[in-house]
């Protein structure tokens, strides 16, 4: 399954959309020269390498509402707090974790449980990231 095409019909890139994500995320084959389309793989690997990355200074502060700045905090702390639990309450997890800082996967602001994706009236190649 997972080097099967992620779309019907093969696409050679996928833009990927999501209501609280102020960016397109851009999914590409990861060998291009084997299989010129994207497979269900590259569009799991793809999504969770940019949102496993720091969102950096300039990200956080594009968020317009104060609201929102403060809900992808709350998510922040929750996933800190979550990766220490996860190791037995391992401080040293944790605090590696929070010096991390913010990272992409905040701005889903604790929707992170992956609930598929729809095609959109922007192309063939753009898609929307639903979570919950």
């Amino acid at each position: 399954v997972l080097h099967q095409p992620a779309t019907a019909p093969p696409l050679p890139y996928m833009t990927i959309v999501h209501k609280r994500l102020p960016w397109k995320i851009t999914i590409r084959p990861a060998h291009p020269q084997h299989t010129p389309y994207v497979t269900v793989q590259d569009l799991v690997l793809g999504l969770y390498a940019l949102l496993a990355r720091p969102a950096g200074k300039g990200a956080y502060e594009a968020v317009p509402t104060d609201g929102d700045k403060a809900r992808i905090v709350e998510a922040y702390v929750s996933r800190y707090r979550a990766a220490g639990d996860r190791a037995g309450g391992d401080r040293r997890v944790r605090e590696a974790e929070k010096a991390a800082g913010v990272k992409m996967v905040d701005f889903l602001m604790g929707a992170v449980v992956f609930r598929g994706l729809s095609g959109t009236s922007k192309g063939a190649e753009t898609w929307e990231l639903h979570t919950s």
